[in-house]
């Protein structure tokens, strides 16, 4: 999943949980933070610095989000701080529900086949629009335009229907509630579209040998 997904998925979940009863409520950031900086590490660890063979390691399982959120906790002495880093790095996975090593490093995988050079991909990006050139082929590999838009469209809906504070004016209720169907109805789209297909080869990768 691209960023304006996750961003979304980290949202929900962080308003879901201020949402509930008798809880203190917790800041966005570091769900915003998990939202991004997961594929940042893991993607520069495996193209670049090569210390793994496949892009979702590092920060793409449970034992970074526990320990990630207790480390910041500490760190900064603000619980809600960690919980919220936890949420986001979860909501992190349900984005990459395709493939994602949840208890690495402690259960072995066999890890994928890596297609892309993704970070390699984005620098070559930089490097064209910069030069106002045409983007290469390594550059146009890593980008997929329609559903990048369809992850807008569900960021949009998402900080529409939960983020009601930065407006002058409060969103009527009925407006806040059809952003938030229009937002799901984008996330189930995704997933039927992308995600299942992808996630019935990695079963079959698995299965079939």
């Amino acid at each position: 999943m691209y960023p304006p997904g996750h961003l979304a998925i980290n949202g929900l979940f962080v308003a879901a949980y201020n949402a509930l009863p008798n809880v203190r409520s917790i800041p966005l950031w570091p769900a915003v933070v998990a939202a991004i900086l997961p594929d940042i590490t893991d993607k520069v660890a495996t193209d670049f610095l090569h210390w793994m063979p496949y892009g979702r390691n590092y920060l793409h399982n449970l034992t970074a989000a526990v320990a990630g959120g207790i480390i910041l906790a500490l760190l900064l002495r603000s619980r809600g701080a960690g919980i919220s880093w936890c949420i986001g790095l979860i909501g992190h996975l349900v984005g990459d529900f395709v493939f994602v090593p949840l208890f690495w490093p402690w259960v072995g995988y066999e890890w994928p086949d890596e297609y892309r050079n993704i970070a390699a991909g984005v620098v070559q990006t930089v490097t064209d629009v910069a030069g106002g050139h045409p983007l290469s082929e390594l550059a146009a590999s890593v980008w997929h335009f329609r559903r990048i838009g369809v992850e807008c469209i569900m960021l949009g809906g998402m900080f529409h229907a939960l983020q009601p504070w930065v407006m002058k004016h409060r969103i009527p209720f009925w407006t806040r509630v059809t952003a938030m169907l229009f937002a799901l109805a984008a996330w189930g789209y995704i997933v039927v579209e992308w995600e299942y297909p992808a996630f019935l080869n990695y079963v079959q990768f698995y299965t079939i040998k």
